[in-house]
């Protein structure tokens, strides 16, 4: 019998971070997490990270268990499902010195255990709210836990060997969400071609041509071993004090290329159906951080891949995105599209938000042209309206051309700003070009022939 609190067995610590639907927040393990399932909101890690990572391999854990769903699914995950588990309970030890989840004595670099959490500084990166020490600060159990979770999602390529996971550069992630964690992986939980075996058997550091669900869910882009704690009054330098002593030291290196396999995930926007490429991109552009993401861009990816559809009832998606530098993870973020499409099919919504993005664009061209300042603060400040904009996807999915107006009308304040910016003076020509930039909106043409703000669009100030 395993020694469940000396090996940290994930099966029956509490590790995993829930919020129930009753408002208690706590901390449970895997199998409290599955037959509770019903009975939790969510998962309520604070770092987006670990909320997609703690869903995806749930609902790898589901896809072990019980194969492809069957016929109606459930309200709630019965515990005779998870008998598997329990019969495989050596598989989910953090330590001792057999089987390790997500580990490998074959690893001979060592590195800091908090080599594991993109926001814990290392070497001489400063520049952080966080500071540390390398090899004197450490990660409890749950950290160690939580950041092995992180590496088929958000691997990075790096000096050292290190290579980027299977989807390569951080991709934007959407999950779907439900009332429950049940309703939410069962929503996720579809039927897949073939399974393969996960990570938590046999560790998987090199895969090639076509990739079964299970293997790319799980796919492992560091060699990893932890040196278990032994200093016990430490605090853990991400959660603060703890009952377990923290690692402060682990083996760490990289795994073998993914990028020639044959592999799409399913909780990631791909531009075509044969574009490994992801639309967005990750949101660092030419080494600039993109401060507001393209969140009606990405709404638009989405019911163009069929994931709003015309139901009675409202579809919701999780959005998360990490955005990185190379190896230098810089930002997380996190966001919620709702909405149901209606009447309107999923072409004709689509076509709407991308001339939206498209018109949104177009104003810097028509603000100043041959001139860089009215084109460089469209640039810079038309993404945090967008984001406003973005807020109301619930209303923009549907064919209602009041909501498209009330968007165009957000930009009402930024353009007279800019007017008075770009058009100072009070000659007869200057009120003129400052009236016409004013007057900019974005155009959309709507299905009854008429567009937003349905006026003609002023000519562009040449001189």
């Amino acid at each position: 019998m395993t020694d469940h609190q000396d090996s940290f067995n994930l099966l029956y610590a509490p590790w995993i971070p829930v919020l129930y639907r009753n408002g208690t927040v706590k901390r449970e393990g895997i199998l409290a997490v599955l037959t509770e399932a019903h009975r939790i909101r969510e998962i309520a890690a604070s770092n987006p990270m670990d909320r997609v990572a703690v869903l995806r391999f749930l609902l790898a854990l589901l896809y072990w268990c019980r194969g492809n769903p069957r016929d109606k699914k459930p309200d709630r995950f019965p515990p005779e499902w998870f008998d598997k588990l329990r019969e495989n309970e050596d598989k989910f030890n953090l330590f001792g010195e057999g089987h390790r989840f997500y580990q490998t004595r074959d690893s001979h670099r060592r590195r800091p255990a908090t080599d594991l959490l993109q926001e814990i500084p290392t070497a001489n990166n400063f520049a952080h709210f966080t500071h540390a020490t390398d090899y004197n600060v450490g990660l409890c159990p749950t950290c160690c836990a939580l950041g092995l979770l992180r590496l088929p999602l958000f691997a990075t390529s790096g000096l050292g060997g290190l290579r980027a996971g299977i989807n390569g550069t951080p991709p934007y992630y959407l999950f779907p969400t439900g009332r429950s964690l049940a309703d939410t992986l069962s929503r996720a939980w579809t039927p897949v071609a073939a399974l393969g075996e996960p990570s938590w058997v046999k560790p998987v550091y090199s895969v090639q041509d076509e990739v079964p669900c299970l293997v790319g869910l799980t796919a492992l882009s560091r060699r990893v071993w932890l040196h278990p704690g032994s200093i016990p009054d430490r605090t853990c330098i991400r959660c603060g004090p703890v009952g377990a002593a923290v690692a402060t030291s682990c083996e760490y290196e990289g795994a073998k290329d993914m990028s020639a396999a044959v592999w799409k995930d399913p909780h990631v926007i791909y531009a075509s159906d044969s574009d490994r490429a992801t639309v967005p991109p990750n949101p660092m552009v030419a080494k600039r951080f993109v401060t507001d993401r393209p969140w009606v861009p990405i709404s638009a990816r989405a019911v163009g891949a069929g994931l709003f559809d015309q139901q009675e009832h409202d579809a919701s998606y999780h959005v998360f995105a990490c955005a990185t530098n190379k190896a230098l993870a810089v930002d997380t973020s996190y966001r919620v599209i709702e909405g149901a499409i209606g009447e309107a099919g999923p072409a004709e919504v689509h076509s709407r938000l991308m001339m939206w993005d498209e018109q949104g664009h177009r104003l810097g061209r028509l603000l100043a042209r041959g001139r860089t300042l009215g084109p460089t603060m469209i640039a810079h400040h038309r993404p945090h309206i967008e984001n406003v904009v973005s807020q109301r996807t619930r209303d923009l999915l549907k064919p209602d051309p009041a909501a498209w107006d009330a968007a165009a009308e957000e930009y009402g304040p930024f353009m007279q700003a800019i007017a008075s910016a770009v058009a100072p003076g009070v000659t007869a020509g200057a009120t003129a070009r400052r009236r016409r930039i004013a007057s900019l909106r974005p155009r959309l043409k709507l299905p009854n022939g008429r567009t937003t703000e349905d006026k003609e669009e002023p000519d562009a100030d040449t001189d």
